[in-house]
C-alpha cells in the first residue's frame, strides 16, 4: 500500500484502496466512493451493515498510512478518523465477498469443482 501511496499524484484529491481479493465489487460502488462526501476525509462502503471495501480517503491522510510501521494496519489509520468517515449503505454483497482460496473463487464464478 505504502509503495502504491508514494507514486500517487500530487495533485489527487484522494485514493480509492482496492484489494485485489474483492473483485466483485459493482461499479456503482466505485461511482459512490468517488462521489464527494463534504466534510468526510474516508468514504467506507457498507452492506447489510458490514463494513467492506474499496476506502476511499482524502489525500490529507497519506502521511498517515505512510507512517505507519511495518507491523501496522491501514485499519488503524481508519479507526482514527471515524468521527470524520462517511459511511456508504449500498446494494453491493461485492463489498463483502473476500476471495482467498479456490473454493470461495468457484463459488463467486458460479463453477462447480
Amino acid at each position: 500500500m505504502q509503495c502504491g501511496l508514494r507514486a500517487a499524484p500530487p495533485d489527487a484529491e484522494g485514493v480509492l484502496f482496492t484489494l485485489v481479493d474483492h473483485p466483485a465489487v459493482s461499479r456503482n460502488t466505485i461511482a459512490a466512493l468517488l462521489d464527494p462526501a463534504p466534510g468526510a476525509l474516508l468514504r467506507v462502503p457498507r452492506y447489510r451493515g458490514r463494513r467492506g471495501h474499496p476506502i476511499w480517503f482524502a489525500r490529507e491522510l497519506v502521511a498517515d498510512f505512510l507512517a505507519l510501521p511495518e507491523s501496522g494496519a491501514a485499519r488503524d489509520v481508519v479507526r482514527r478518523y471515524g468521527g470524520r468517515t462517511a459511511f456508504l449503505d449500498l446494494d453491493d454483497p461485492g463489498i463483502v465477498a473476500d476471495i482467498d482460496d479456490p473454493a470461495a473463487y468457484r463459488d463467486l464464478a458460479g463453477a462447480t469443482p
